[in-house]
């Protein structure tokens, strides 16, 4: 949305980072004064790490594939349009990893079907009302992403107590997430990755209690109290 006074930058279901501010400035000459933005919220009532009979309970019932995955191990967990969100980077580097686990969720942006790995095992879903059931029996998300405004998944699976395994270039959540002995940037989408570990319940409550004292000032409530403020402080130009 756009007059000569004010831009507020939005993107997808909230705001974004400072990659599409930076295009902004560069490519239309816009001044610092003119640019306003408040990053993706969060909540942290429905982004918990969940007991893991009762997220397996639901999951089940929803991914019958499910059954394929050996929880007792460490799981990968990528979620989004697979193209640009990077499966096909993900299913061929988890075949460098010994005993690697997948759950996909996510659809396609063409027409063509993400060839299930043979030598790994795999479960998928197109689609869940209940994503935060599936950070809950996870281990780590892998998410190579070719480019990211924001990434409003990355910073659900950081609450849920997930080990990240994202690019920091063009990727607006990571401007706002902590470094710490669980985060693993990538320097390039198809950089090599590590075997991941396995994470209790415990270590995934005391993250989510570390990482969401991180992001108190991302939390649903103050969002939206930002939002009121950016629409107070902003004179939305109509569309003609």
């Amino acid at each position: 949305m756009y007059n000569k006074k004010k831009i507020l930058i939005l993107g997808g279901t909230g705001f974004i980072g400072s990659a599409i501010s930076k295009s902004l400035k560069k490519n239309y000459n816009i001044k610092d004064e003119n640019l306003i933005i408040n990053y993706n919220s969060i909540d942290p009532q429905r982004f918990r790490p969940l007991p893991f009979d009762f997220a397996y309970t639901q999951a089940i019932n929803e991914c019958p594939e499910i059954i394929n995955i050996d929880f007792k191990k460490p799981v990968f967990l990528f979620v989004g349009a697979f193209e640009r969100k990077g499966l096909p980077i993900v299913l061929k580097n988890l075949e460098k990893i010994p005993g690697a686990q997948l759950i996909i969720i996510g659809k396609g942006e063409t027409a063509k079907k993400f060839k299930r790995p043979h030598n790994y095992p795999c479960a998928y879903l197109p689609r869940s009302e209940q994503i935060e059931v599936y950070f809950s029996l996870a281990d780590a998300l892998y998410f190579p992403t070719h480019y990211e405004p924001f990434g409003l998944v990355i910073l659900e699976a950081y609450v849920c107590g997930l080990q990240l395994i994202v690019p920091t270039k063009n990727v607006g959540a990571m401007e706002v997430i902590a470094a710490d002995e669980n985060i693993f940037a990538l320097e390039t989408t198809d950089s090599s990755l590590a075997p991941i570990k396995k994470l209790s319940y415990e270590t995934k409550i005391a993250l989510f209690n570390k990482r969401t004292s991180h992001l108190e000032n991302y939390r649903i409530e103050k969002g939206s109290e930002q939002f009121w403020k950016l629409l107070q402080s902003c004179r939305i130009a109509k569309s003609r």
